[in-house]
Order: structure tokens, then sequence, then C-alpha cells
């Protein structure tokens, strides 16, 4: 019985590994956003990723996310006429 109990703890051990693994090893890059990956070992790779569900390497790569959105910018200046 012994035995029983010590594989069904292994097996929700096993599977609770492989669930945070495959957490880890997704990235998500909202609209309007891209994303670069570093890697530990060769630095930012040359690869934009667009939005959606990509894959990373844990802790091997990092995703890097930038927003790429369009923002406004309100400019005052002053003129030297009024501009009617």
């Amino acid at each position: 019985m012994e035995s029983l109990e010590c594989s069904l703890v292994l097996t929700k051990c096993s599977n609770l590994e492989f669930t945070l693994v495959r957490l880890c090893s997704n990235f998500v890059v909202e609209p309007g956003h891209r994303a670069l990956k570093f890697n530990k070992i060769s630095g930012v790779g040359n690869q934009i990723f667009r939005e959606g569900w990509n894959f990373k390497m844990p802790y091997f790569e990092k995703a890097i996310i930038f927003d790429t959105r369009t923002h406004p910018r309100v400019i005052s200046t002053v003129t030297g006429s009024k501009g009617n």
C-alpha cells in the first residue's frame, strides 16, 4: 500500500512540475507590442515576435516586450503672428 501512495505522490509532483515548466515556457505579446528574446548564452536574438502566444526556453531565455503603439502628443509653440 505504501508503494501505491508513493507512486501517487510522485505522479502528482511530476504533473505539477510539467505544468510549471509549460507555463514558464510561454509568453504573450499583446496587440500593439513587439518582443525580442534575450538568451543567457547567445544574447539578444534577431527575430522580432508579433502579438500572440510565443515559446521560450525556461531559465535560458527571457522575453523583452516593447510598446510600439503611436501616442498623440501636444506640442505648444510660440509664433510671431496671431494667425487669424
